[in-house]
């Protein structure tokens, strides 16, 4: 996903057509598909909180779906990970959600809730840009031109993406790894897996190479933290701690 302007800075752009997906019906299939595969992790990620809190499942996977910001959902599962297992497996988890999972939702929210426009002088791709970006223009060109329904919109092209059929493949790649992943780490915690097997995918989950970077970045954190000299303690203005 580049920015429109090192593909093509000439480009003219076309945003609010409503048959603007309709126009790219491949690209459109495969911007359904990495929504679809968001909408199947985010069930398992309500059954993950529910292995983590097994002693009342029912109710983690209720509070799981009572909140609908993904970063909360995350933040929650977080917690509730930090507060159920060792700290090695915690650290594990951790590094799974924000080195794999995170930028797997990140990039589904582009694609759900962005706005996309087209141009015909790139008739194999889609354009995305941030709604705020969007709206800043529209609402500039109507202040300039009140009651134009075609108001002529200012175009950054550093803030215009260009989507094409690799980016989406890449995109549907990763949210199938998040998803394999995920199903790994949900066998870590699951209480009907015996201790070895439990023990098994969390060895297989902390040794892939994008969490084990993450846990190494952890131990050297740790360890600078460890090395740093104990702080001072306060002293008062008149001479007392």
């Amino acid at each position: 996903m580049q920015p429109l302007s090192r593909v093509n800075p000439n480009a003219v752009t076309n945003w609010g057509h409503p048959n603007t997906m309709a126009m790219r019906p491949a690209l459109a299939a495969k911007v359904a598909q990495c929504i679809a595969h968001w909408a199947e992790i985010d069930v398992f990620l309500g059954a993950f909180l529910g292995f983590l809190l097994h002693a009342n499942e029912a109710a983690a996977v209720a509070m799981y779906s009572g909140i609908e910001n993904r970063t909360a959902q995350l933040k929650m599962i977080n917690a509730a990970a930090k507060s159920c297992v060792p700290t090695d497996h915690f650290d594990a988890l951790s590094c799974f959600l924000s080195a794999i999972l995170r930028p797997v939702m990140r990039e589904r929210d582009k694609l759900a809730h962005w706005t996309w426009g087209y141009s015909d002088d790139l008739p194999d791709a889609l354009l995305l840009a941030e709604p705020a970006y969007t709206l800043e223009g529209l609402m500039r060109a109507l202040r300039e031109a009140p009651g134009v329904e075609r108001a002529a919109v200012p175009q950054n092209y550093e803030k215009i993406y260009v989507i094409c059929d690799p980016d989406l493949d890449r995109m549907i790649d990763r949210s199938i790894d998040a998803k394999d992943h995920l199903r790994l780490a949900m066998g870590t915690a699951w209480e009907h897996n015996p201790p070895q097997l439990r023990a098994q995918f969390l060895h297989q989950l902390s040794n892939e190479p994008r969490i084990l970077a993450g846990l190494n970045r952890l131990a050297r954190d740790r360890q600078r933290t460890q090395a740093a000299p104990p702080l001072l303690p306060a002293i008062e203005p008149n001479g007392t701690e």
